[in-house]
C-alpha cells in the first residue's frame, strides 16, 4: 500500500463570525481512493469554536488533527465526487453550520449555545479564534 497524499488546505471565510479568520485542514488521500472519500482533519492554527469542527485541548497525534463532520467524506461519499467536493463542504461548515450533526464534547455544546443564543455563540467563537479560550 502506498502512503496517502496529504495536502493542506487553508480556508478564509469572506463574511460571517469566522471573517478574519485563517483555518487550516489535512487532506489525505488515500490508496482507495476514489472508492474512499479522503480523510480531513481541522489542524489549527487555534481551536475552534463551532458545532462540526473539533476543538478539544489538543490533537491527537495519531490522528493528526481535530475531527470535521463533513458528510461528503462519510455517508455522502459517492466515487465520482472530487475533491473541489470537499473544499465546498468545508465552506459550508463555515456559512451554515449543521447544528443537528454536532461532533461530542465542545461541539454538541457550541452547537446548543449556536441554537439558544446565537449573540453568546458569536462572541465566544471571536474569542476563541484569538487564541482565548473561555467558558
Amino acid at each position: 500500500m502506498e502512503p496517502p497524499f496529504k495536502f493542506t488546505l487553508i480556508h478564509q471565510p469572506q463574511d460571517g463570525v469566522w471573517k478574519g479568520g485563517e483555518f487550516r485542514f489535512l487532506v489525505s488521500i488515500g490508496s482507495s481512493y476514489p472508492i474512499d472519500p479522503p480523510s480531513v482533519r481541522y489542524v489549527g492554527p487555534n481551536r475552534m469554536w463551532h458545532p462540526n469542527i473539533e476543538g478539544e485541548d489538543k490533537p491527537s497525534a495519531a490522528t493528526e488533527g481535530w475531527g470535521v463532520c463533513l458528510d461528503v467524506t462519510r455517508a455522502a461519499w459517492r466515487p465520482h465526487l472530487q475533491l473541489k467536493h470537499i473544499a465546498f463542504g468545508i465552506t459550508i461548515l463555515f456559512t451554515k453550520p449543521n447544528v443537528d450533526d454536532a461532533l461530542p464534547g465542545d461541539c454538541k455544546i457550541a452547537a446548543q449555545q449556536l441554537k439558544e443564543n446565537e449573540a453568546a455563540f458569536n462572541s465566544k467563537t471571536q474569542q476563541w479564534m484569538k487564541g482565548r479560550y473561555v467558558n
